[in-house]
């Protein structure tokens, strides 16, 4: 086992929600006292091509969340990632089970980011370290109930500047709530 804790985000060309949200976490990570020695968070997609950059419109909707997403470079998520990571989130169910499906032995670490924050109210007591908390969320996938609806987070590719701009508030909210769950310090 590492002495660091490895989290990937993932959806589909890794140039808008995966990005966003990988440097809204590590943000928080940040300032709860994480860094790049004990935490890295890095992003993929599951169809990337090449190293294409952000979407221009999630550059413009990251820069006002106070995110620069302007070196980001897309980057294709690989069997390795999966083998590797101690946490993994993704942005569609659709995601989470192709993830799943490529490696079985992900489906105990791979979630969707909604999923996360609907089951972190499952979580009580709050494990002390990072580890923990990953596991704790899949045992809590028993006891919580099902989301009602999907627990998809749009893609905003195509997308208009407003729905980019709310599906990148989205993003924060949801970043947020994971965030207070995986990051915070628990006496």
């Amino acid at each position: 086992m590492s002495d660091f804790f490895r989290l990937l985000v993932v959806c589909e060309a890794n140039q808008a929600r995966s990005p966003l949200a990988a440097a809204l976490l590590r943000r928080s990570a940040e300032e709860s006292g994480w860094t790049e020695e004990t935490l890295k968070i890095r992003s993929a997609g599951v169809n990337a091509r090449g190293s294409a950059p952000a979407l221009a419109s999630i550059q413009t909707s990251a820069f006002r969340l106070g995110v620069d997403l302007s070196r980001h470079s897309a980057r294709q998520l690989t069997a390795a990632d999966v083998d590797t990571q101690d946490l993994i989130i993704t942005m569609t169910e659709a995601q989470r089970t192709q993830v799943s499906r490529s490696r079985p032995q992900g489906i105990t670490r791979t979630f969707t980011l909604r999923e996360i924050a609907r089951l972190t109210a499952g979580v009580d007591p709050v494990p002390r370290d990072l580890r923990s908390r990953a596991s704790a969320l899949h045992r809590a996938r028993v006891f919580v109930p099902s989301a009602k609806t999907g627990e998809d987070v749009d893609d905003p590719s195509g997308a208009t500047s407003y729905a980019a701009r709310r599906i990148a508030n989205e993003l924060q909210r949801l970043s947020e709530t994971t965030s207070r769950y995986l990051f915070a310090t628990h006496a």
